[in-house]
């Protein structure tokens, strides 16, 4: 029986590395991580744990003109890398790394900062941990870490189910370890990627305050909106 890992799709496969090297790299401040294979059959893909905010993309195409699109599969862990082991059946498939989970989660961030204006707006500008349970917020529910962080912080987004709409939002797209709540009122600690800061000195008129940050990736919300990137790729 003829392999189907043949010398046309190790060609392929080797393309598909320098590919992602010399997509996500051209304005690059670190290096982004290199996609590494084992074996022939089958063939197993891999990459470093250290880099939670890249995923695979994969296409059929050969050429310039090929959409990439997520992998489907997610990766497992062995040891210090993410691995995912040949589930295909076509005679050459391309694959690359791309950062957009760390992309994506930005942009949440930034609809989740949106979301906790809107509710302040409607609340004496003040976010939900500074107002008292009986007016509708969380401050008795507070659990502050010595850094700042809150232990409660699904908590605080129980209440602002109407800004947040979904709380898929609140699942990190980096984050393997958790998956997002069917609905808001079986929101739980496992269904949160993002760690929060109440303390009292986080309001809006604070630009250079944290307000929240991704564990996953490092992307940090600032009190006065603004979104940096844990690492610049």
């Amino acid at each position: 029986m003829t392999s189907m890992f043949g010398e046309k799709r190790f060609r392929y496969l080797i393309f598909a590395l320098s590919v992602v090297v010399s997509c996500l790299s051209s304005n690059a401040v670190a290096a982004p991580p290199v996609l590494k294979f084992l074996g022939r059959d089958p063939i197993v893909l891999s990459w470093p744990t250290n880099v939670p905010s890249f995923a695979l993309e994969t296409r059929t195409e050969d050429g310039t003109n090929g959409t990439w699109a997520e992998w489907p599969v997610r990766p497992s862990v062995l040891g210090t890398n993410y691995v995912v082991t040949n589930t295909y059946a076509e005679s050459a498939r391309l694959f690359r790394l791309s950062n957009w989970p760390q992309q994506l989660c930005n942009s949440q961030m930034r609809q989740i900062s949106i979301a906790f204006r809107v509710w302040e707006g409607d609340n004496s500008d003040r976010y939900p941990f500074h107002v008292p349970l009986k007016f509708g917020g969380t401050e008795e529910l507070r659990d502050l870490g010595p850094d700042g962080f809150d232990s409660n912080t699904f908590m605080h987004f129980q209440v602002m189910t109407n800004e947040l709409s979904l709380p898929a939002i609140l699942v990190c797209p980096g984050d393997l370890g958790r998956m997002a709540a069917a609905d808001f009122e079986s929101l739980a600690a496992t269904n949160v990627s993002y760690r929060l800061r109440t303390g009292d000195d986080v309001y809006e008129d604070q630009p250079g305050i944290i307000l929240m940050v991704c564990p996953i990736d490092g992307n940090t919300l600032y009190c006065d909106g603004s979104v940096t990137n844990g690492v610049n790729y």
